[in-house]
């Protein structure tokens, strides 16, 4: 039993590494709505960096549909405060533009109307979440930019997690306290507040960083193990077996961390 646990801590010890961040930029990326196109527009992101990643200004990476003159007025572009093009640029006239690897934290969005053969461009942004939504109005006095993050959807997913944790927990206590359970009501309280602080974590590592099953295995089981000896010291003053008690708060919350491993691996948007 010793070795069997010894080796599980060593296993989760060694997957803390992949959750310092260093292998995120891959999955971040910025996504800008752009509203109020007129004929065919092509849209590119200027870093403020030399290069983001994989990204730089030495290799051309523009799209082969896009035409040789659309080309040479990207590459001929200055930019005023000495921001970088990465050679790289989409047609836009749908009204998206998406970055989805590496995109640079520092940017500015720049367009370019075909019809016009002019360009616009906003003012210096930065990055704000892994996903880091925009949306971009074309105006006659320019463009006019905002955060699109959807802040409403967020904070119902974290309420749909921390329901299905602390529901969880509290049913399996019951089923093996019943009566006495239910007059410790700070047994209840303490599994809501666990399962919020819990969710709280997940919801701010998400928006920055992305919570996968990467940062599940490697982050969440710390927590865990520390809330099961304060169950266990919690239970014990009702039921007066400590056996029990580690029975029943080794099992709630191995059961929540299974279920939620198979809730982050397969609906992977309820941890966005």
């Amino acid at each position: 039993m010793k070795n069997i646990l010894t080796k599980t801590l060593i296993i989760m010890l060694i997957a803390i590494v992949p959750s310092l961040g260093l292998f995120n930029g891959y999955y971040q990326e910025t996504t800008v709505e752009i509203e109020g196109i007129s004929g065919t527009c092509y849209g590119t992101l200027l870093s403020r960096e030399p290069g983001s990643g994989p990204w730089n200004t030495k290799y051309d990476n523009a799209p082969t549909y896009a035409p040789d003159s659309v080309k040479e007025a990207f590459k001929e572009y200055d930019d005023p405060d000495g921001y970088y093009y990465f050679n790289y640029f989409e047609d836009v006239t749908r009204g998206l533009l998406r970055w989805d690897s590496y995109p640079p934290e520092d940017f500015k969005v720049l367009l370019y109307i075909e019809d016009t053969q002019t360009f616009m461009s906003t003012e210096a942004l930065h990055r704000y979440s892994l996903a880091s939504p925009f949306k971009v109005q074309i105006t006659e006095s320019g463009l006019v930019v905002k955060k699109n993050y959807d802040y409403l959807t967020f904070f119902l997913r974290f309420l749909c997690r921390v329901l299905i944790s602390a529901s969880l927990a509290i049913l399996i206590s019951l089923f093996y306290c019943r009566r006495k359970f239910i007059r410790a009501k700070r047994f209840i309280v303490s599994n809501i507040i666990f399962h919020v602080l819990v969710n709280i974590y997940i919801s701010v590592f998400s928006f920055y960083h992305g919570f996968t099953t990467v940062e599940y295995i490697s982050t969440l089981w710390l927590p865990y193990l520390i809330f099961i000896f304060v169950q266990c010291y919690l239970y014990n003053k009702v039921t007066d077996d400590i056996q029990k008690s580690f029975l029943i708060a080794t099992t709630a919350d191995l059961v929540v961390y299974a279920v939620g491993f198979i809730l982050v691996d397969n609906i992977p948007q309820l941890f966005m």
